[in-house]
């Protein structure tokens, strides 16, 4: 792992090396180590070295310094280290920070299509894990696929997106105190809801939301303020929500997808075009270590000592299907002004989940199952599963013409 970088010096002197690096042309950057050589400061707005979503990170960054033979280096800051989760964003846009981990639900009105596409998360007909690589691919393809919406949400706000939305645990599923199958069971019971998306959707089905800091769900559910929390197996694991409650129930909740790893526009563009390629090209590592990390703490999940799984009864998956359907037929109308087209958006959205959900599938031949309990049961494991071949081919299909000139 790279160094934690906590000083205030360290974080002055990334605004400036942005700043003093840039040749007269602003085309290339240097940093004190070299002629050539720049170093990077990197952060994450959730858990040290170890948490789920800080490794891909670090495996990205540090397959980038290997290719570049240390011409890139980086310094990877965690929990807030730097800034606030939510000025991880502006702080990229100024170049106090170059590159990292940007949740865009904490800034709704800075990023309103990413925002508004995650309410769509919940796309795709294939059950897991097939639905968990597509939904992946498929979010990530949509914005390669509008460059339009990736200039407005992003460029504009002074970030260029690497991976925009790319989360390989794109569902989240209920896990509660006591067993939650049926409308009934629902009726009133407190749910942690993530966002919007979420506490929309626990109305729809009769359970309050309420809004909870990630590291408060742990304490939430413990003393009795929450019954239930919407997550995903990633989050159920790491924050050691298995000990306190016992009972997950497989829903086909809307997925994390309003985050992605992004960098410095002013950072991006000072950089020469070889070193902005050798970023571009390690692309893979994180879309196959992020993927491959998921499915090992589903698996994890499913072996916790103690744990139920249940799945709907019918009455609860028709109430959230019926919801689901009018969140996608009045997308379009509730789109953002700067998305230029909504209902082809909207259109286009689903039609990616179907290739993808083909691509899993068919081409990659990875078998879908009813539920993640039903996976397992059937033998499945995360080593089963080639993320390697999967992160190619995304990376083929969605990366390889696509890099930023």
């Amino acid at each position: 792992m790279r160094p934690i970088t906590l000083t205030t010096a360290a974080i002055a002197g990334a605004a400036a090396l942005t700043l003093s690096a840039c040749g007269g042309s602003g085309t290339s950057r240097v940093a004190e180590g070299g002629a050539d050589s720049v170093n990077l400061t990197v952060t994450t707005t959730i858990g040290g070295p170890d948490n789920y979503h800080n490794v891909p990170i670090d495996a990205f960054f540090t397959a980038v310094e290997e290719a570049s033979d240390g011409r890139l280096t980086y310094d990877f800051s965690y929990a807030n280290a730097i800034v606030p989760p939510a000025e991880v964003g502006s702080s990229m846009a100024d170049a106090t920070v170059d590159s990292g981990l940007v949740v865009t639900s904490y800034n709704p009105s800075e990023f309103p299509i990413s925002n508004w596409a995650s309410k769509l998360a919940f796309a795709g007909e294939a059950g897991p894990p097939v639905s968990a690589l597509d939904r992946a691919a498929a979010v990530t393809d949509w914005w390669y696929s509008h460059p339009e919406a990736m200039q407005s949400d992003f460029n504009d706000q002074g970030l260029m997106p690497l991976t925009p939305g790319y989360n390989a645990h794109t569902t989240y599923h209920l896990i509660c105190t006591e067993p939650i199958t049926s409308l009934a069971d629902a009726q009133g019971k407190s749910v942690r809801s993530p966002g919007e998306a979420w506490a929309e959707t626990a109305t729809a089905i009769g359970m309050e939301p309420v809004s909870l800091p990630g590291a408060e769900m742990y304490e939430a559910l413990q003393r009795g303020i929450v019954d239930c929390v919407m997550a995903d197996a990633t989050d159920m694991v790491s924050s050691d929500l298995t000990e306190v409650a016992k009972h997950y129930t497989s829903v086909n909740l809307p997925g994390f997808t309003a985050y992605g790893i992004f960098v410095s526009q002013q950072t991006w563009d000072s950089l020469d075009p070889e070193l902005q390629s050798i970023i571009w090209e390690q692309i893979p590592v994180y879309l196959e270590s992020l993927t491959h990390e998921g499915l090992k703490l589903q698996e994890a999940l499913l072996e916790t000592s103690g744990m139920e799984f249940h799945t709907m009864d019918d009455d609860l998956a028709d109430a959230l299907t019926d919801h689901q359907q009018s969140v996608l037929d009045k997308a379009a109308e509730n789109a953002p002004d700067t998305l230029a087209d909504p209902q082809a958006a909207v259109d286009s959205f689903v039609e990616l989940h179907d290739k993808w959900g083909g691509i899993v599938s068919e081409d990659l031949g990875i078998e879908p199952y009813d539920s993640w309990a039903d996976w397992h049961d059937a033998g499945g494991t995360a080593d089963d599963i080639d993320a390697g071949g999967f992160a190619q081919r995304v990376y083929d299909d969605v990366y390889a013409d696509a890099i930023p000139q």
